[in-house]
């Protein structure tokens, strides 16, 4: 896992050394506050997600390896086959998937793991919450019956 942060990749191509708080995934570069402010005003990157730095530092060197482009054709991937357990671009789709039967849209694993992601998330809070909830009603049943003690002492 990375231990510095990486410098803004826009800023680096004017010779700029910013530090990123933010990864676009898209671009695969990082991004100073300034520069992470420019893709959601711009129509080209409007649809670019960014990730916190720090969670970006936490991903595992592997899954940083992940690229969204075919390393054979240059172009996105857009869908799983199934049959190979493989992403394919709409060329290796033609040239080498054609007759699998087997497909999913790439969007929508994502997203479906998004979701699940989300909802993990959610769950671990809601846990949280109710044990934070429950000591406090433990503690609270703790300390009336004192409180009846200490003010007939009185």
């Amino acid at each position: 896992m990375a231990s510095s942060i990486p410098s803004c990749g826009p800023c680096d191509t004017q010779h700029i050394s910013k530090p990123s708080i933010a990864w676009c995934t898209l671009c695969d570069k990082g991004l100073c506050l300034e520069c992470k402010k420019h893709p959601t005003v711009s129509t080209a990157s409007r649809n670019h997600n960014t990730l916190p730095i720090s969670e970006y530092q936490e991903l595992a060197r592997d899954v940083q390896q992940i690229t969204e482009n075919c390393d054979k054709h240059n172009e996105k991937y857009t869908i799983y086959c199934k049959k190979h357990e493989s992403p394919c671009c709409g060329s290796c789709f033609v040239e080498d998937h054609i007759d699998c039967r087997d497909f999913s849209r790439l969007k929508d694993i994502i997203d479906r793991t998004k979701n699940q992601s989300l909802q993990t998330k959610l769950s671990n809070r809601y846990q949280k919450i109710y044990k934070e909830f429950d000591r406090i009603e433990r503690t609270t049943c703790r300390i009336y019956p004192r409180k009846g003690v200490i003010l007939k002492k009185k």
